[in-house]
């Protein structure tokens, strides 16, 4: 995850942390307490990972199969903390390579595609809006993880309020703060509004999710010569078109293919450019079938956390499918965090108890224990 988010400043080839990873990875994985069907469920998802790869020339699936399939016995909860001091260290390393050592980027002067030189901060990261991504993250996390310990909520919300309010004075980053306002909004209504119950209700839930899926969509049907496309095109900073160019070179496959930044023209000059819509370029990348799964695990785990009312767990499924409406970050582990919720769906979270310790009260004090900090 460090080296995920501190290539930009800490400059050390990537991929020298790929078979450390990797073997920690396959060192995690717990086969000696998964059921046969859970084996069969991580077998086959690491196939698809496999076969996902051989047709997109990228490893972000099967790294996240990877990752699964490493979860049995593994807390979700304990790992958002992880993540989340892990967070605190990437800022203060990106920081200090960026200010003190002059390694990566301090902040960006260029045309970002929205009509004129701007002065937007990156404080090491590879682009502003890469910041203003990462903070929201880390409120999530906050949230998530410490947000009920907190006596004095009115003070806490409104420090987090101030710390999206600078961060966007920073980066300019328009969907990074109509996000961070929604990540608040949304906690606290979840938290607090229990006479909306229609909220709560898992069909609402997946309709909005879906409705958010099909106006991404639905934007590439626009009539490319009609007003309403140029002012949405312009409200997107040029993603429709780009988006629409990508699509009209590569086509979309069930299985996925590799696509590559493409060169445009823009506001006068040539420009290279990726697909920087998250739900456009993960259906392009990686196929329908891939897509499709991943959709369905989303709906599932919706119903199952509105039954569960584990509405925090909603919240970050919602932000995450918003967030890629502009961005690309549906099938990254370390920005889509709502990845890890899928290890629900492949193990069963109810732990066996051993025939000898029936009786035991140490062992009904663990079972106990355990049965809080499940996945």
């Amino acid at each position: 995850m460090i080296q995920f988010w501190t290539k930009a400043s800490i400059k050390i080839n990537e991929n020298i942390f790929y078979i450390p990873a990797f073997l920690l990875i396959l060192f995690s994985i717990d086969i000696k307490n998964m059921s046969r069907k859970e084996i069969i469920i991580v077998l086959g998802l690491n196939i698809l990972g496999i076969i996902s790869y051989f047709f997109s020339k990228s490893m972000t699936v099967l790294k996240n199969t990877l990752i699964l399939s490493a979860m049995k016995n593994k807390s979700i909860n304990d790992i958002f903390k992880a993540f989340f001091s892990s967070g605190i260290l990437i800022i203060i390393c990106n920081l200090i390579a960026s200010t003190i050592f002059h390694s990566g980027n301090v902040f960006l002067e260029f045309d970002f595609g929205r009509g004129g030189i701007e002065k937007r901060y990156c404080l090491g990261f590879s682009h502003p809006n890469n910041l203003n991504l990462f903070i929201d993250i880390m409120i999530i996390l906050f949230i998530y993880t410490y947000y009920d310990k907190i006596k004095n909520k009115v003070t806490c919300n409104i420090v987090l309020f101030l710390v999206i309010f600078f961060t966007y004075y920073l980066t300019k980053s328009r969907t990074g703060l109509i996000v961070g306002i929604v990540i608040i909004l949304l906690f606290m209504l979840y938290k607090y509004a229990n006479k909306f119950k229609f909220i709560k209700n898992y069909k609402f839930v997946i309709g909005i999710y879906i409705m958010i899926i099909i106006f991404v969509m639905g934007l590439q049907c626009i009539p490319k010569n009609s007003q309403v496309y140029e002012v949405m095109n312009d409200m997107l900073t040029g993603r429709i078109k780009l988006s629409g160019m990508i699509i009209e070179r590569y086509g979309i496959n069930l299985l996925g293919q590799p696509i590559s930044k493409m060169y445009d023209t823009y506001k006068g000059y040539s420009i290279l450019i990726p697909v920087d819509q998250g739900i456009i370029n993960s259906l392009l990348r990686y196929g329908i079938l891939i897509n499709l799964l991943f959709y369905i695990t989303q709906f599932i785990l919706i119903k199952k956390y509105c039954q569960q009312k584990k509405y925090d767990r909603i919240v970050i499924i919602l932000i995450m499918i918003i967030y890629s409406i502009t961005e690309d970050i549906l099938f990254y582990p370390f920005t889509n965090i709502s990845l890890l919720f899928i290890s629900d769906l492949i193990f069963n979270s109810k732990r066996r108890k051993p025939k000898h310790a029936k009786e035991s009260t140490k062992w009904k004090l663990f079972y106990k224990h355990n049965e809080r900090n499940e996945i």
